[in-house]
């Protein structure tokens, strides 16, 4: 029973001396970008009726970031969802923004939308998530 649980210990102890965490070097060579997002603001259009959401996505070295995410209004029932790339480049925060189309029948109207947003970048699939709710107005 000793030798069995010592040998699980030391296989749990490889594994976990294996995994890679963003920002540090791979098994390969590699690095993982380390990797950050804010979900900052967003209107509703008056000629769609769709939210457009934006934020900031930073990153330790330049990637092609994925964002991607998706908005509720528990007021109107209407749902959204989004997927927009941008290009990062370390230094600062680089802007996006994603139209979010409603999925349900429910329109979106101006109020709190409950919007969760991930980005994810390189070849380690590093992801980050932010979920906020913010207060958008029509415009338009």
């Amino acid at each position: 029973m000793r030798r069995t649980t010592a040998s699980a210990v030391v296989a749990l102890v490889a594994l976990v001396a294996a995994v890679t965490l963003p920002g540090t070097a791979s098994a390969a060579g590699g690095t993982s970008p380390e990797l950050g997002i804010e979900t900052t603001g967003g209107v509703i259009d008056g000629g769609t009726g769709y939210p457009i959401v934006e934020g900031t996505v930073t990153c330790s070295e330049a990637a092609r970031v994925r964002v991607s995410g998706d908005a509720v209004q528990f007021s109107s029932g209407a749902f959204g969802m989004f997927d927009a790339y941008v290009d990062c480049l370390p230094g600062g925060p680089v802007v996006w923004d994603a139209v979010l189309p409603h999925l349900t029948g429910a329109p979106f109207e101006p109020g709190e939308l409950s919007v969760s947003t991930r980005a994810s970048a390189g070849a380690g699939g590093v992801e980050r998530f932010d979920t906020v709710t913010l207060g958008f107005t029509l415009v338009g």
